[in-house]
């Protein structure tokens, strides 16, 4: 007998199949949603795109900031151009050739760029002749200013530390020493020898004296329980030189030409007063045969490009400074702009390995890659197409490469190459991609800059910009700062050719009223509790020398960091030392208050005095072109406390 429970279907209690309109709403809604992640797809591959490109330009901002501190001497006294340009501008539309000036494009002064005079290469030829030299510039091309004139840009000198002695060289019997300066404190004259010297082991090799770097304090007239306001002044260039009697040289600092009125010049401040020599090397002209220097003292601007300095071999070992603008073109990246701003461009350093990855199919020759940090490299409009005196070039130029240890130029065609479609695999992307191949022999002949670094410029269709941003080594005093200008000199001839070296590193002391409003007022150092330090600059030098400049607030400073050194005294005798206070100057601001004021100051006794303010910031900065067109940047602060900033007071 058959038990029919054995064919019977159990079913769980409220269980069933799914229906035809079920799945159909199911197939639905999983469409619905592929659907929404590939709309969103693009949008976050855009996002991963941009953010990939930030990582990159961060990590190369990164290494662009550790090699300028890593390089002793690198990071310039400062970057300037207009003191009334933030160091955060930026352009609305970067293609708007009638936009503002900016940051990108205006900061063009490089002051006190320092290195070492590297040794001599042996020549291109392989023939072992020690011929010069090279030095290639740390911040990018420079250009000739003022052509054809030999007394401008770029300025490459050398400075020689002085000893002070306490005899007077006036006196007979009392001999000007070797490598010293005597301070006339009453005059404000300093007078050095003529000549001075640097020593290379027993070897000593003599210099004329062209110009003094001082650091010194001056008092005003008056003052407070004969207590006369006190200013310190660091690297200023002394003027007025002259010969005395016995043949030496004597120049004096600026703030003697503070003479009648209020804050005239009354004396130099005992003990206080370092010098160094400066020593100008001399320019070979522009149509130099040889393109190399003809003796010591000597040097050579690359006349194409601008990038490199040249050095006669005896001069190997000594440390230099430059002061230079960067090279400025009619246009920016095909923009038609007005004068005095650097076409946008890339600088990058790489080593040339030995790792061969192309090899050329006709001549067997060999090629290394180098992949820059940017592709779309400007195939429009080139990097260079006319040399410093602004006649063209036989072919334009894209790519620019400098072997750092021997200062050999190679342009794209010229063992590096973007395009090659003889090389296999081809290089038919190099422009889109930024990848350069690096010839790495010729024949059996491997070429000499394999394990060498080479320093890449480049512009691209992204407007890629790679900055670095410094603020001065060393500020002045509004009143010492008005002796550069035309108004307090006697002659307009002493008036600095570059004025860009004081209109940027300006402050003054001001003080916050204490009416309640909180009005800023200017003071000789009242009110302790409230001193403001306020950075300003001239931006309208008037030639009626009876009308003094026009002062304006300084954004060159802004977002930068300060440390400032001052003293203040509880009475007379005893006074209070701050060393290393450090201020960020807010953006859109240009002021900071002075905090470290004990309680033990008093208003009745108003005198203090800065001893010094230094810039002991930099800041790397690069910008870019999104897919959208929207412009992009990332910065890294940096702090260059660890170098010696200048001279050391010596403060008793």
């Amino acid at each position: 007998m058959i038990n029919v429970r054995q064919f019977t279907t159990w079913h769980r209690p409220g269980s069933r199949g799914m229906t035809l309109l079920e799945l159909m709403v199911a197939m639905l809604v999983l469409l619905i949603g592929i659907w929404t992640i590939a709309a969103g797809f693009p949008k976050l591959l855009a996002n991963l795109t941009s953010e990939g490109e930030r990582t990159e330009m961060a990590r190369l901002v990164q290494r662009n900031m550790e090699r300028l501190k890593d390089t002793e001497g690198a990071l310039p006294w400062a970057i300037a151009g207009d003191p009334t340009i933030s160091p955060y501008s930026e352009p609305e539309d970067i293609t708007e050739p009638s936009r503002p000036a900016n940051a990108q494009e205006n900061l063009l002064d490089v002051i006190g760029e320092a290195f070492q005079i590297p040794g001599a290469q042996p020549d291109a030829a392989g023939t072992g002749a020690q011929a010069s030299s090279a030095y290639v510039l740390q911040q990018g091309p420079a250009q000739w200013c003022n052509y054809p004139e030999t007394d401008s840009y770029p300025f490459v000198y050398i400075l020689i530390p002085l000893t002070e002695q306490r005899v007077d060289p006036r006196v007979a019997g009392n001999p000007m020493l070797p490598n010293s300066f005597y301070v006339d404190e009453a005059n404000g004259r300093i007078f050095v020898p003529e000549t001075v010297y640097t020593y290379d082991g027993s070897e000593s090799t003599a210099w004329s004296v062209d110009e003094l770097l001082v650091n010194y304090a001056w008092a005003e007239t008056g003052g407070i329980a004969n207590r006369p306001p006190t200013h310190y002044v660091q690297d200023e260039r002394a003027i007025d030189d002259a010969y005395t009697a016995s043949g030496d040289w004597y120049f004096s600092v600026r703030a003697t030409a503070r003479s009648g009125g209020d804050h005239d010049f009354s004396c130099l401040i005992e003990g206080r007063t370092a010098a160094q020599a400066i020593v100008y090397f001399d320019r070979e002209e522009w149509d130099d045969a040889d393109n190399l220097p003809d003796g010591r003292g000597r040097y050579v601007l690359n006349n194409d490009y601008g990038v490199e300095l040249r050095f006669h071999r005896d001069d190997a070992g000594l440390t230099a400074y430059v002061d230079y603008r960067l090279r400025d073109v009619e246009d920016t990246n095909g923009i038609s702009a007005e004068s005095g701003r650097r076409k946008l461009m890339m600088i990058e350093d790489h080593v040339i390995n030995n790792e061969a990855v192309r090899t050329d199919d006709v001549t067997g020759d060999s090629y290394a890659e180098v992949k820059l940090a940017a592709g779309n490299i400007n195939d429009e409009m080139p990097l260079f197409s006319q040399d410093l005196s602004g006649t063209e070039l036989t072919s334009d130029v894209y790519l620019l490469a400098v072997d750092l240890t021997t200062g050999a130029i190679y342009t794209g065609g010229e063992n590096i190459t973007l395009y090659d479609d003889t090389l296999s695999p081809k290089l038919e992307r190099g422009f889109l991609d930024g990848v350069v191949a690096v010839r790495l022999d010729i024949g059996d002949v491997q070429q000499p800059y394999v394990g060498r670094t080479m320093r890449f410029y480049y512009s691209t269709l992204d407007y890629h910009n790679v900055q670095l941003q410094k603020p001065a080594r060393t500020f002045v005093d509004l009143l010492t700062a008005q002796c550069y200008t035309g108004p307090y000199l006697d002659d307009e001839a002493n008036e600095p050719s570059n004025l860009v070296q004081v209109d940027y590193r300006t402050y003054r002391v001001l003080s916050r009223d204490t009416d309640g409003d909180d009005d800023i007022i200017e003071t000789s150092m009242g009110n302790m509790d409230s001193i403001v330090l306020e950075f300003v600059a001239y931006v309208d030098h008037d030639d009626d020398t009876s009308t003094a400049p026009v002062l304006d607030d300084s954004a060159a400073v802004e977002g930068h960091t300060i440390s400032v050194d001052y003293v203040w005294y509880e009475d007379a005798y005893t006074p209070h030392y701050v060393y290393g206070e450090m201020h960020t100057v807010p953006p859109g601001a240009n002021q900071i208050a002075l905090q470290h004021f004990s309680y033990y100051c008093r208003d009745d006794y108003p005198s203090a005095e800065i001893i010094a303010v230094r810039g002991v910031s930099a800041r790397a900065m690069a910008w870019w072109l999104t897919r959208k067109g929207r412009q992009q940047h990332v910065a890294i602060d940096s702090y260059t406390l660890k170098g010696t900033l200048g001279f050391t007071h010596r403060i008793r």
